[in-house]
């Protein structure tokens, strides 16, 4: 109980970075300050609390990002493009996207993530993403259901999706697309 004193910042980021290795083999990089932050805020209000966003690098290994992940934990900025090995993120039929309800803001930048083949089912449903690059995703074949739902997404741009086969049912439902 971080509250009563029994951890100190010290033991804290230890914990922290040792349950990141263990969870993500070593590959899942984020800054102490991020680490410190997310564990007091598991142990105290069960909520991740993440002001300055999520960065993914140095994760050369991490395939799939599965459904409920993120979900609700207020992320803000979300760098996901130096992931080169993503193949998912989420899956077709999930109950939960990775990202639902994940505060996402701004930008969402996916070039880059050449292997990327899935977009799934409520993967970004329901945050504040302005917009989105799919620039260079030449394997994505699935957009599924709901996956940019209830965001404010301007406009979308599917040129260069060469391999595209399917977008899911309302899968940029309720956006500001004009």
């Amino acid at each position: 109980n971080p509250s009563k004193g029994f951890y100190n910042e010290e033991r804290l980021l230890k914990f922290s970075r040792d349950l990141v290795e263990w969870n993500f083999n070593k590959d899942f990089i984020l800054s102490e300050n991020w680490l410190f932050e997310f564990i007091i805020d598991c142990w105290i209000s069960m909520t991740i609390e993440i002001s300055n966003g999520v960065v993914f690098t140095n994760c050369p290994s991490l395939q799939i990002i599965e459904g409920g992940s993120f979900t609700n934990s207020n992320i803000g900025p979300l760098v996901i493009n130096t992931l080169t090995g993503l193949t998912n993120i989420g899956n077709v039929g999930d109950n939960w996207g990775p990202f639902d309800s994940a505060g996402i803001c701004g930008e969402l930048n996916l070039t880059g993530l050449n292997a990327l083949t899935t977009i799934g089912t409520y993967a970004f449903y329901d945050n504040n993403i302005s917009s989105v690059d799919f620039t260079g995703l030449t394997a994505l074949t699935t957009i599924d259901d709901y996956a940019f739902a209830l965001n404010s997404i301007s406009s979308v741009d599917f040129s260069g999706l060469t391999a595209l086969t399917t977008i899911g049912e309302g899968a940029f439902a309720s956006n500001n697309i004009s």
